[in-house]
């Protein structure tokens, strides 16, 4: 039986013609997978991305209003801390007006940094990734199927399978508006993370937190407490009631020289609070506000009985820098009594305690005057021949304990007239 070439040839292109058809149906089935992966697997996460992506500019957007650059921004985000640092924020802003955070001492760089100047989409592809751009559609349904394409039959005779794919992936894009490269990408899980050009590290340290923590925070009424203790065991009649709070407690009867302080410690705790709103006082706040107190209880002459100051043992300033060592005598004075006659001396005293152009000493200037000239009459009577100490020291008293009533002093107290024996 003889060869048949034309059989053959008719058998060879039928052969053909089923080879076409079973790689075309292969082509359609390879791009009914790939469409199945995009659409189940890549669709939703896409979406996905570009919400977190939104978020993600959102708070780049919101540390840069804070004062945050793209260098900074990228450290904070990379390491996961830019929403406690906007809710940090967000807490200062609700208590402390005009807040500003500083972000040197947020953000500290490495030794070695350079900047780089991070823009807002490089910081959302350093965090959630990126996608490679510019992906051949083949390449695309290989990424996500697995199979391999090209060296079929009908591309050796010039036919054009990934027309097949390419349109139906390309009608899938524009209908949903993510580009074949994102679906591909997300699809495969194949998102590219790049290292971050700058290093650096976040530390957000809160006073507050901190003081709260080690105990060291005052509120206003510990504040006021802890103060009102402290100015009872200053001020003349306060006494040892008990211990609290890591101090001795003191108290003070009711009366004007508790009013009083009450009063002041309530003005200096308010007016220390205003300095630092939002923030609690500390122990350190809290030692200041002590000497103030004191300082207040050495220069504060109760109302009722002038020339008797608030504190138990330290005199007040005036007396301090006239010289006076307090009920023991002289170590000085403002005037210049030296050789003065007792009645020089009494006239030097009713001028000084007289009104000049509406104007009088005050009551801690009047006491000075008066210890001073009180002093100097008893070293002159000493040298008159009154050599007895205590009829000196009477005499003298009595000579300017009236000057003093009938210049208008000490008139709410009964001066005793001391009566020489």
């Amino acid at each position: 039986m003889g060869f048949n070439l034309t059989a053959a040839i008719g058998g060879a292109a039928k052969r053909g013609s089923e080879i076409l058809k079973e790689e075309r149906e292969e082509a359609l089935a390879n791009s009914e997978e790939a469409l199945k992966i995009f659409t189940t697997l890549g669709l939703p996460k896409a979406t996905e991305y570009r919400q977190k992506a939104r978020l993600k500019g959102e708070m780049f957007t919101k540390l840069s209003n804070a004062g945050f650059d793209g260098d900074r921004i990228a450290v904070i985000m990379k390491e996961n801390e830019g929403q406690k640092i906007l809710d940090y924020i967000d807490k200062k802003e609700s208590v402390i007006k005009n807040y500003r955070i500083d972000p040197n001492e947020v953000v500290a760089f490495a030794g070695d940094y350079k900047k780089h100047g991070y823009t807002q989409q490089e910081v959302i592809e350093l965090v959630l990734g990126k996608v490679e751009r510019g992906i051949p559609v083949a390449d695309a349904m290989q990424q996500v199927t697995g199979k391999k394409t090209g060296g079929t039959f009908t591309e050796a005779i010039g036919g054009d399978l990934g027309r097949i794919g390419k349109q139906r992936m390309e009608n899938i894009a524009n209908a949903t508006g993510v580009s074949i490269d994102e679906l591909a990408a997300y699809a495969s899980d194949s998102l590219t993370f790049d290292p971050i050009k700058v290093k650096g590290t976040v530390s957000l340290f809160d006073p507050v937190e901190s003081s709260k923590a080690a105990g060291d925070a005052f509120t206003t009424d510990r504040a006021k407490n802890r103060l009102t203790s402290y100015g009872s065991g200053r001020i003349k009649g306060g006494k040892n009631v008990g211990y609290g709070d890591g101090a001795v407690i003191f108290s003070l009867d009711a009366g004007i020289a508790k009013s009083m302080l009450d009063d002041k410690v309530s003005e200096l705790v308010t007016a220390a609070q205003a300095k630092k709103p939002g923030i609690p006082l500390t122990g350190e706040d809290m030692r200041e506000l002590e000497i103030e107190i004191n300082n207040w209880a050495r220069n504060t002459e109760l109302p009722d009985k002038p020339g008797t100051y608030l504190h138990a043992s330290e005199k007040p300033d005036a007396l301090e820098e006239a010289g006076i060592e307090g009920e023991d005598g002289l170590i000085g004075g403002p005037l210049d009594v030296s050789g003065k006659t007792v009645n020089q001396l009494q006239d030097m005293l009713r001028a000084e305690l007289s009104e000049i152009q509406g104007t009088k000493p005050t009551n801690i200037q009047a006491e000075t005057l008066k210890k001073q000239i009180e002093a100097a009459i008893i070293e002159q009577l000493a040298e008159e021949g009154i050599t007895n100490e205590k009829t000196a020291r009477n005499r003298a008293k009595n000579i300017v304990n009236a000057i003093m009533k009938n210049a208008g002093y000490n008139k709410s107290s009964n001066i005793e007239i001391v009566t020489e024996k």
